[in-house]
C-alpha cells in the first residue's frame, strides 16, 4: 500500500524542477529556496520527485563521504603552549590518549 503523497514537493512540475536543478549547487540549496528545512527526509522526497520526472541530478550526488579532508597532526609542543588557539577538549583528548597524567576517577 503506497503512502499519500503529502509534501509540497509533489505538486512541483517537471519545468520547476529542471529550473530548480540548472539554478542551484546542492540539494539543500533547492530547499532553501523553496523555503523547506534541509533536512534528510526532504532531501530523498526531493530526489524521489527527480527520479519520477526521470530527471539527471548526478550533480548533487557527491557527499562530504567522497571528499578527501587534509587533518594534520598537532604536535604537542602546538598544543601545550601558552595561549594555544586550540580547545581544552583536545587538549584533555592528547593527555587521556598518550597517558601524559594518569587518568583517575575521583
Amino acid at each position: 500500500m503506497s503512502r499519500n503523497k503529502s509534501s509540497v514537493l509533489w505538486t512541483l512540475n517537471k519545468e520547476e524542477c529542471m529550473t530548480l536543478i540548472a539554478n542551484n549547487s546542492s540539494i539543500s540549496g533547492i530547499l532553501k529556496q523553496l523555503q523547506m528545512c534541509p533536512n534528510g527526509g526532504n532531501a530523498k522526497t526531493l530526489h524521489k520527485v527527480f527520479d519520477s520526472y526521470e530527471l539527471d541530478y548526478s550533480k548533487y550526488t557527491k557527499s562530504n563521504r567522497d571528499k578527501k579532508f587534509d587533518f594534520t597532526f598537532i604536535s604537542n609542543k602546538d598544543l601545550f603552549k601558552e595561549n594555544s588557539s586550540h580547545s581544552r577538549s583536545a587538549v584533555k583528548k592528547r593527555i587521556i590518549k598518550e597517558n601524559l597524567i594518569p587518568y583517575v576517577c575521583e
